[in-house]
């Protein structure tokens, strides 16, 4: 990396190299030491069994099966915070269940030092149930506060100490993040996550004119009901290019929703994909799904109708 000094993007795709350990990670981050205008880095290394703390240590990347604790996320943002001119950051975590409320308050601290930030992406799918609501609410009101950020994706799906206190939260960013280009959440398998969530979301989506990319993921969330899906409206999203709902098997919503959903996107000719994933409980039916792929095609501009 000695004569990348310039160097302002960098990905690093390590996934299923199970031969990487925790001296190569030593070795990368000594060359990210020689890169001060590093602005966006992307570290995957998914699945390398071989990578503990000791390796976390020195350099940021991305688990979906580790050893990772507090220390190692302690010994990580200690590194970033010096990265003051990053524009992107990625952080998978899924699946490290030693991680708690304090690793990601630690994490919070770090997104304090980003001033430009423009893209974040949380992955934190089947976490500990010692996260919970606090350290979640903490990093949404940091994030509200970084006008620069365009693009926000959060992943906690499986993490049942995820209340509707996160996710009202989540929805004051959408008030106030109005350059918002790209928004994915997933709190999946939650039965905690409740109507009131998607009522506040939808009450703040209105604004988000400039919003291109919009995936919301809630399956099996099963308190989920019709109220909340009919809180969703699209309708002022005028530059919306390419939405995704998963709603399956939430067993509580209709044709109602499907009707709903229609009726809201039908005026959208920005449109370029639309991906549903609602399950064939008997509140759906045929019938409604069939009338809903109807309307969407009747959107201009529409290429591609994926249902799951």
């Amino acid at each position: 990396m000695k004569r990348l000094a310039i160097l302002q993007n960098l990905s690093l795709d390590f996934a299923w190299c199970k031969n990487i350990t925790d001296n190569s990670l030593k070795k990368i981050s000594r060359g990210l030491k020689r890169l001060p205008f590093l602005r966006a880095i992307n570290l995957n290394f998914l699945m390398c069994e071989k990578v503990t703390d000791e390796g976390l240590k020195s350099i940021s990347k991305s688990l979906e099966s580790c050893k990772i604790t507090n220390d190692g996320l302690k010994k990580m943002n200690e590194s970033l915070r010096r990265l003051t001119l990053l524009k992107e950051i990625s952080l998978n975590f899924n699946s490290c269940d030693q991680i708690t409320d304090d690793g990601l308050n630690d994490i919070n601290e770090t997104l304090k030092t980003f001033k430009s930030l423009q893209s974040v992406s949380l992955l934190f799918f089947q976490c500990s149930m010692q996260v919970t609501d606090e350290s979640l609410k903490n990093i949404c009101e940091t994030l509200m506060r970084i006008a620069s950020l365009r693009s926000i994706n959060l992943n906690f799906r499986m993490c049942y100490n995820i209340t509707n206190e996160s996710l009202k939260s989540m929805s004051e960013i959408l008030k106030r993040l109005l350059s918002l280009q790209s928004i994915s959440l997933n709190f999946g398998y939650n039965d905690e996550i409740t109507d009131e969530s998607l009522v506040s979301i939808g009450g703040n989506l209105k604004n988000l004119v400039s919003l291109e990319t919009l995936s919301l993921t809630f399956e099996n969330c099963g308190k989920i009901t019709d109220v909340g899906l009919k809180a969703l409206s699209f309708k002022t999203l005028v530059s919306l290019k390419d939405l995704f709902l998963d709603f399956r098997d939430c067993d509580e919503i209709s044709d109602e929703s499907l009707e709903s959903i229609g009726e809201s996107l039908k005026e959208l000719t920005s449109l370029a994909v639309v991906t549903l994933g609602f399950s064939k409980w008997k509140e759906i039916t045929l019938e409604g799904r069939g009338m809903l792929v109807r309307s969407l095609e009747r959107i201009p501009g529409l290429q591609n109708i994926i249902m799951l």
